[in-house]
């Protein structure tokens, strides 16, 4: 079978693969071609991506002392220069390692990128962030999540790879009330059998063509739940790659990336829920703290005004009242106590001195009597040895 029967992808002239084959034979030059893309017809679907590990390996025309090495067909010897008799060339497919390492990297940036979320929507839009990152995995995608917690309507929280809306996509999803048309019909048959495979619906022909810029052909439906115990929090509807087969790691891939998004979502919904709380309990402390002040305020007015009331009545009162502290120092005096005594034009002195003398010889043992019964003490007393008397303001 000639070369460009047996391997078409290669024999293309960007590649240089005829040039190779060239210095090969007449150079004895080997070849060395590492992850390469390629994209194959092997029956499954149409330029399937691939990725090989391949070489082309001159050998000798004729028994010699090249150098040998050991093939799956047993041992080849390697050719001295100029003496090629053909080439070997092994191939290695590392399709399945290669794109699992790259669905990996796109899972770990995700997952390093929501730890900065403190709230739901910015949660939201940096999966859609992190989802647009992946064009050959996830060419589109358009994503329903919870508004707020425990709710049952699901709203589009973004969306890639189309430009706008589509009647296939309403504004909300209502679980609880699901048609059996478009979006919502997917909805519905996921939350009885798992992820439900969209083939052959026309708003796929509405989506960008991202990745390998082939037309999509074909979605899934997935919810993000994060517990058995929990209602879904989240719907995606994910355009899948037209160079890739919809196989078991493609499902394992969108299963892996459900999950981490429910996971992660569960841990911003606590934090946003203790922060709410916190806020809730700081508002409270400030509301006890205004009211307080408020009726501090209003009792501090009613005290003030009982203030007055009371010293407007003492001014006006026909019996003599005098008020002091304990040191004997006179805080007040009304008309009547003057009127009654006979003072001078400084009267203030006059009565300071009565009433120490009053309080060291009466008053210490009413004042005691008082505050251990808790009643007010009557008595008689005569202020004319008092107005005779000396007395010591210094002790």
């Amino acid at each position: 079978m000639a070369w460009r029967e047996a391997w078409p992808e290669l024999w293309a002239e960007d590649l240089g693969i005829k040039q190779r084959l060239v210095l090969g034979l007449t150079d004895c030059e080997p070849t060395r071609q590492e992850n390469d893309l390629l994209f194959l017809d092997r029956g499954l679907i149409d330029k399937e991506e691939t990725y090989m590990d391949w070489y082309t390996i001159p050998f000798p025309r004729e028994p010699g002392d090249g150098e040998e090495i050991r093939g799956t067909v047993g041992p080849v010897r390697l050719a001295d220069k100029g003496i090629a008799g053909g080439l070997v060339n092994p191939v290695f497919e590392i399709t399945q390692r290669t794109i699992t390492e790259r669905r990996l990297r796109l899972l770990r940036e995700m997952g390093q990128r929501v730890t900065s979320a403190r709230a739901t929507a910015e949660y939201w839009n940096i999966v859609i962030s992190a989802l647009e990152a992946g064009p050959y995995d996830i060419p589109g995608c358009v994503v329903y999540g919870v508004q707020e917690p425990g709710a049952t309507v699901l709203g589009v929280v973004g969306q890639t790879g189309l430009d706008q809306g589509h009647t296939f996509f309403p504004q909300s999803l209502d679980l609880g009330h699901l048609s059996q048309s478009g979006l919502e019909g997917y909805v519905g048959r996921a939350l009885s059998g798992g992820n439900v495979l969209v083939t052959g619906e026309e708003v796929l022909s509405a989506f960008h063509r991202r990745g390998w810029c082939d037309e999509p052909r074909r979605a899934v439906v997935a919810l993000v739940t994060p517990s058995a115990n929990r209602g879904p929090q989240g719907v995606l509807f994910l355009v899948l790659s037209s160079r890739r087969p919809y196989d078991e790691n493609y499902a394992l891939f969108v299963e892996l990336l459900t999950r981490q998004i429910g996971t992660s979502l569960t841990n911003v919904q606590l934090l946003e829920e203790e922060i709410r709380r916190t806020r809730e309990i700081a508002e409270t402390h400030r509301l006890n703290r205004q009211q307080l002040e408020q009726a501090l305020e209003q009792r501090t007015k009613e005290l003030h005004a009982s203030e007055g009331f009371m010293g407007r009545l003492a001014e006006i009162c026909p019996v003599g009242i005098i008020v002091s502290d304990g040191t004997g120092r006179v805080t007040f005096v009304n008309e009547t106590w003057v009127c009654q005594l006979p003072y001078g034009p400084d009267y203030s002195t006059e009565l300071q001195r009565i009433h120490i003398i009053w309080i060291r010889r009466t008053g210490f043992h009413m004042c005691i009597l008082m505050m251990s019964t808790r009643l007010p003490m009557p008595g008689d007393e005569s202020f004319k040895d008092y107005l005779r008397s000396p007395v010591n303001f210094d002790g």
